[in-house]
């Protein structure tokens, strides 16, 4: 367990609580900035939404496929991609989460055969993978930040003066 010291921080002299984890606008920041929190609760919604669109997504649906994947990228992928700037910096582990997700999604879709490849379904159905979409999004970020009226906002895609991460201090116990 590590352990770390907590600053209190005063109001007009009141005590300003700390916490570990913080919802902002459907984002969950945690202390550390992991996203473990924000994908854990982004792969519950998809499964509940799935859960209950399963009627229209299922093998035993009466829509086609090109209405399922219509489907799927209108009403389902939107609930991940949110905030995918922010958190699509998040350990490869945590990403795979989102992944593994998709992929069940899919393949309820497509009604697939469990020994069908994944990445045949993503070629089918031309579904960028999560990663895929992570470096067209942050592309799509850096380009407008190249174009921004205000030159200094070039100064954060600087990456010539790399932080040193700092030491955390060790406890003897």
């Amino acid at each position: 367990m590590r352990h770390s010291v907590d600053l209190p921080l005063f109001a007009q002299g009141a005590r300003i609580p700390t916490k570990w984890e913080v919802k902002h606008l459907g984002l969950h920041y945690d202390r550390h900035l992991t996203w473990a929190d924000h994908i854990r609760e982004k792969c519950d919604q998809l499964r509940k939404k799935t859960k209950s669109y399963y009627w229209l997504l299922g093998r035993r649906s009466p829509l086609s496929l090109e209405n399922k994947r219509l489907l799927y990228l209108s009403v389902i992928k939107p609930i991940w991609l949110y905030g995918l700037q922010l958190w699509g910096r998040a350990s490869a582990s945590n990403i795979q989460r989102i992944q593994q997700r998709q992929n069940v999604i899919l393949r309820a879709i497509t009604n697939a055969h469990r020994y069908t490849r994944n990445d045949d379904l993503y070629w089918d159905l031309s579904i960028p993978t999560v990663a895929e979409e992570v470096t067209r999004l942050t592309d799509k970020y850096e380009y407008r930040l190249h174009s921004h009226p205000n030159s200094m906002v070039l100064e954060l895609l600087d990456n010539s003066n790399p932080y040193k991460r700092l030491k955390r201090p060790r406890y003897l116990f």
